[in-house]
């Protein structure tokens, strides 16, 4: 099915009947090769690249809210997590922006 037409089935699902949809972007769900900051690394999880694509599409299904978890900075001392992290959140606003 693909990362974008699962999105699309997922936000239909989640906003039918509902005032606002609440996203909360598990980041625990990226890959340990490219987020290693987490408690709970995830072999096999999103790449970067479908992370940012995620938090973009899932911006321009405009949600009330939008939260970001699971950074834990002490398990990367490269800080690679943190930098996607807050690229995730910047892709997401971006995208609920409309860019």
């Amino acid at each position: 099915m693909g990362v974008e037409a699962a999105l699309a089935e997922a936000i239909d699902r989640a906003s039918d009947g509902v005032d606002g949809l609440y996203v909360s972007f598990d980041l625990d769900s990226i890959d340990a090769s490219h987020f290693p900051g987490t408690g709970t690394p995830e072999p096999g999880g999103f790449t970067s690249r479908e992370a940012l694509l995620i938090a973009r599409i899932l911006g321009r299904a405009k949600p009330i809210a939008f939260d970001a978890v699971e950074l834990a900075p002490v398990y990367d001392l490269s800080g690679i997590s943190a930098r996607l992290a807050c690229g995730v959140v910047m892709a997401f606003l971006s995208g609920a922006c409309g860019q």
